[in-house]
């Protein structure tokens, strides 16, 4: 048939913005190229199945993302309890904040800590349950611990972990996972042992922690699945920092000339989505590894941060420093602690996971 006798068989004109959903054009989306040029060679009649068919794909895929998935790449362990919060008919997300049903292993939807100023660093930390877990009515799986001290000389801790969503005690996992790690840093850190040795004895600590609560719960240890980034800087003759990490999220310097550096290899970094937890066989075959010595010079703080700002910063060395541009009002603020996390609800198109961010910035020196 011809087409000019159809409208509903009418390819869309050049001047005329190709829609594939409704009030969604293609220069809003950024399509171009040839694939422009092939959906604008489509009939009106195409173009609405084709609308169609991605109106089924993004109410699948919105229902992926919400639903927790095992390791983050698995099946989903069981199935979204409640509808996402994008349809093809409202494509504005419409985000709901529900109370958990479950009462058991409570958490708070937030968290903030300020650990004062130590070695000329102020020390914040933050959490924030994220828009996906505040939808679907479960807890936030972020955790955040820190520990201080000034003998024989000035050092600080901060342990950040992330439960993985698909394990029903993965936000247990997460907090006794840091809070450990932070009590046996402080219980030996610099009496006879090394930065890393007391470093290497908190990663081991914190692993044999989930071990013992999934042994008293009769439970499997991946119940408890979490990721583990630690960081321990002190300042004696020279600064010396060492770290560790199991999963993603990342730990950061930030330099004088607002550069930012990573401490640490996140896992699954080549696959999106993709990592490994604490506990897992990949982790306990790559152990060693995963301690790593730095001698920092002419630096204006360290970050430590999960995979919900991690992955908001990619890429981390154009949108790093913008994050960092902001902690000069968070540090001047009545509450700091609350100042960083304020700042942590951003806005972020596609950006619905928790968020923690722990801080040690710099106030002297520069």
């Amino acid at each position: 048939m011809d087409p000019k006798k159809s409208p509903s068989l009418r390819p869309v004109p050049p001047s005329e913005p190709v829609r594939i959903m409704a009030g969604v054009s293609l220069s809003e989306i950024s399509v171009h190229g040839p694939l422009e040029d092939r959906l604008r060679g489509l009939s009106q009649s195409e173009l609405q199945e084709l609308q169609k068919l991605i109106a089924r794909r993004l109410e699948t895929a919105d229902a992926t993302v919400n639903s927790p998935v095992s390791a983050k790449t698995g099946s989903a362990s069981t199935p979204p309890s409640r509808k996402p919060p994008v349809s093809a008919s409202s494509p504005k997300a419409v985000w709901q904040e529900r109370e958990p049903e479950c009462k058991e292993d409570p958490y708070p939807h937030t968290q903030v800590l300020d650990g004062g100023l130590v070695g000329g660093f102020r020390l914040l930390a933050a959490s924030r349950r994220g828009k996906s877990h505040a939808h679907g009515g479960t807890y936030r799986e972020d955790a955040f611990a820190m520990t201080t001290g000034s003998a024989p000389a000035p050092w600080w801790f901060l342990a950040v972990s992330d439960g993985a969503g698909s394990h029903s005690l993965s936000r247990v996992g997460s907090n006794l996972a840091t809070k450990e790690a932070a009590r046996l840093v402080q219980k030996y850190a610099f009496r006879g042992e090394t930065p890393k040795e007391t470093v290497q004895r908190a990663a081991k600590g914190a692993l044999q922690a989930l071990q013992r609560e999934a042994e008293r719960r009769g439970r499997q240890l991946a119940d408890f699945s979490c990721t583990l980034l630690l960081l321990l800087w002190k300042h004696d003759e020279d600064e010396v920092a060492v770290t560790f990490q199991a999963g993603d999220g990342f730990i950061a310097r930030v330099g004088r000339d607002g550069s930012l550096e990573l401490l640490a290899e996140a896992d699954g970094e080549k696959v999106a989505g993709a990592t490994h937890f604490l506990g897992s066989s990949f982790v306990a075959q790559t152990w060693d590894r995963r301690f790593r010595e730095h001698s920092p010079v002419d630096t204006a703080g360290f970050l430590v941060a999960t995979d919900g700002v991690a992955d908001d910063l990619v890429p981390l060395d154009a949108n790093g420093p913008i994050l960092c541009g902001e902690f000069p009002k968070v540090l001047a603020a009545e509450q700091p602690s609350q100042g960083l996390l304020d700042l942590l609800a951003y806005e972020k198109r596609g950006s619905f996971d928790d968020r923690t961010l722990a801080l040690a910035w710099r106030t002297w020196g520069l």
